[in-house]
């Protein structure tokens, strides 16, 4: 069985190499991230959450990518646990 290819869900780079943001856009741009993180756990986990649990899997989602959360394949993976 082959790893999920990666294909994250972050914001696209409109800068070159070496290019600077400011702090104030970085953070824009973490949260804008952030937020399809939360909406995709919001969207397809179907079970309660606590606090800590919607936390971790934002965290995860975000590290993984949206896409290949929402991946047929990574959710039978998932339900395997």
């Amino acid at each position: 069985m082959s790893p999920l290819p990666p294909r994250p869900v972050k914001s696209t780079d409109p800068y070159g190499p070496g290019s600077c943001i400011s702090k104030e856009e970085g953070e824009r741009l973490l949260l804008q991230d952030v937020k399809a993180s939360e909406d995709c756990v919001n969207k397809y986990v179907t079970v309660p959450l606590n606090d800590n649990q919607f936390s971790a899997l934002v965290d995860f989602v975000f590290n993984l990518g949206t896409h290949a959360r929402t991946n047929e394949r990574a959710r039978r993976i998932e339900r395997s646990y």
